[in-house]
């Protein structure tokens, strides 16, 4: 019994997948998307959180491979910034930059073979910003450091001002450009 039992352990540690290695990144990325937050912003600083979707285009090294303009999704995470529409502070927003291996629409065929894995690079991101400029750092998940600037400016217009003032602002677009300064892994 203790024989079949120990087999059975083997088994099936042998058959764990081995531990996927982390992506990394060398390089510099622009992206374009939206932030939402939980609560409206006002003109007054509070407890707040954020979503930043986008997607972009990096050049560098990604896994140790070149790339140039290749696309990738962005989203960053964080439910304990300090936020309005004058000032913001957050850190350790959890943050993916996906890049996509397979196809994405619908003429994937049964009969083509499997797509690659996406490769995901973790990391989080950190930022104090004033007004519609929102300067941050980027840390990989094991180790690295990039630093970047978001920009509110061409979604904040007059009405932005005017909704600040009363009701708050639910989203704003955004650009943001991050060059590396270490390699990123994640």
């Amino acid at each position: 019994m203790k024989k079949v039992l120990l087999a059975g352990v083997l088994a099936g540690a042998l058959a764990l997948p081995a531990g996927a290695s982390a992506t990394t990144l060398s390089g510099d990325c622009s992206l374009a998307g939206t932030a939402t937050f939980t609560q409206p912003l006002t003109g007054l600083i509070a407890g707040n959180g954020f979503v930043f979707d986008g997607k972009g285009t990096c050049t560098g090294t990604l896994d140790g491979k070149a790339i140039t303009d290749r696309e990738g999704l962005a989203k960053v995470v964080n439910d304990g910034a300090y936020l309005s529409c004058a000032a913001s502070g957050s850190m350790g927003g959890d943050g993916t930059l996906t890049f996509v291996n397979g196809k994405l629409d619908s003429t994937v065929q049964p009969t083509d073979p499997p797509d690659p894995p996406d490769q995901v690079l973790k990391f989080t991101l950190d930022q104090l910003g004033v007004a519609t400029e929102v300067p941050f750092r980027i840390q990989g998940k094991n180790a690295g450091l990039a630093l970047g600037e978001a920009s509110f400016r061409d979604s904040a217009g007059a009405a932005t001002a005017q909704d600040c003032a009363g009701n708050g602002v639910k989203s704003l677009g955004f650009t943001a450009d991050v060059r590396g300064v270490q390699e990123l892994d994640g």
